[in-house]
């Protein structure tokens, strides 16, 4: 399982990308990535996802912890447009206003 190491240019989190697109959306705070622009090697990976304080609530951290389904029907709920492929879920850019919507409803429905 290849993939490459971004890092969010608004929030700092570094994570293994693994799709196929020219933007990615950081699974911390929703905002596209250019995926070239971002790139990290894995070395400076490690280094960094040492460094940067790890929001306990990250999208892949729901996604373990959480009804994969629920996630989905609460995102559409709110408007947000979701599409699955082979990087996960794509929820393209989230204002704040509605990714801290989203998390609220995400930790009271769908996380057992």
């Amino acid at each position: 399982m290849g993939g490459v190491w971004l890092r969010c240019p608004y929030c700092g989190h570094v994570w293994l990308y693994r799709g196929n697109k020219m933007y990615a959306t950081c699974p911390n705070c929703y905002r596209k990535v250019n995926v070239e622009k971002n790139k990290v090697n894995g070395e400076e990976a490690e280094r960094l996802r040492a460094s940067v304080p790890r929001r306990p609530r990250d999208l892949v951290e729901v996604l373990v912890l959480a009804d994969y389904g629920c996630v989905k029907r609460v995102l559409s709920e709110l408007g947000v447009s979701v599409r699955e492929g082979a990087g996960g879920l794509d929820t393209g850019s989230l204002s704040e206003e509605v990714a801290e919507k989203a998390w609220e409803r995400i930790r009271k429905e769908c996380m057992g």
